[in-house]
C-alpha cells in the first residue's frame, strides 16, 4: 500500500498525514491520559508533567516549557513531536521503575538503540 506510513527508513519524524488533526489530537490526548493513569496506579513519579485535557492535552519539560499534544494553528508539528518525545521518556521511566527492559523501547534521540548502533557502525549520525 503506497499510503502505508512505514517508517523503516530511520526517519524519527512522525508521519501525520494518515489522520485528521482532530483525530490525532484526540488520540494524543488519550495517550497522555493512559500514561498518567499508569503512573498513578503503578506509583511512579513521571519526569515530565502531563496536562490531561482531552484533545488539548500538553506536556511540560524540566525547564517549565509546555508542549502541546495536539495539532491546531499556530502549533508547529515540531512542538508536538517534542511533546511525544517527552511522553516517550515518561513511558521509559514507568518501564524502568517496573523492572521492564527498555532495549526495545525507543531511547536517546528518538531512534531505537539497535538502529543507533547500526548507524554508528556505518559512520552515520
Amino acid at each position: 500500500n503506497s499510503n502505508n506510513n512505514n517508517n523503516s527508513t530511520g526517519n524519527s519524524r512522525l508521519v501525520f498525514s494518515a489522520v485528521s488533526d482532530e483525530e490525532l489530537s484526540a488520540v494524543l490526548g488519550s495517550l497522555g491520559h493512559v500514561v498518567t493513569l499508569l503512573a498513578k496506579y503503578l506509583d511512579v513519579s513521571l519526569p515530565y508533567r502531563i496536562f490531561c485535557n482531552s484533545s488539548r492535552s500538553a506536556v511540560q519539560d524540566d525547564r517549565g516549557v509546555i508542549f502541546p499534544l495536539f495539532l491546531a494553528r499556530p502549533v508547529e508539528r515540531e512542538q508536538v513531536e517534542h511533546a511525544l518525545h517527552l511522553i516517550e521518556r515518561n513511558v521509559i521511566c514507568i518501564a524502568k521503575a517496573r523492572g521492564i527492559s527498555t532495549t526495545t523501547v525507543v531511547e536517546e534521540g528518538g531512534r531505537p538503540q539497535q538502529q543507533q548502533q547500526q548507524q554508528r557502525n556505518l559512520g552515520v549520525d
